[in-house]
């Protein structure tokens, strides 16, 4: 018997080295999967920094590249990729 899904109180994730590979193949794709599977809150926001300073628009469109791509465990509603992309900020 699974145990039902909680929320947490709102919350930021900050990536650091966010512009390398890692965080397009692994982690954003990562966190994609808790928006979908509902254990991320409405009040999120994700930062990513690094050395290699990159544009937000230029970072969301990596973040939306590596959901499409490289997401695991099943689909993810657009609705759900929009919200996270729009959450997502690089610093």
């Amino acid at each position: 018997m699974s145990k039902p899904v909680q929320q947490v109180d709102p919350c930021s994730v900050i990536i650091f080295g966010a512009s390398g590979d890692l965080t397009k193949r692994k982690l954003i794709p990562a966190i994609a999967g808790l928006v979908r599977d509902g254990f991320l809150p409405k009040q999120f926001c994700l930062m990513g920094t690094g050395r290699t300073e990159i544009a937000t628009e230029d970072f969301r469109k990596t973040a939306r590249e590596g959901i499409s791509k490289f997401i695991e465990g099943g689909a993810i509603k657009d609705e759900d990729v929009d919200r996270l992309v729009a959450a997502t900020e690089f610093c």
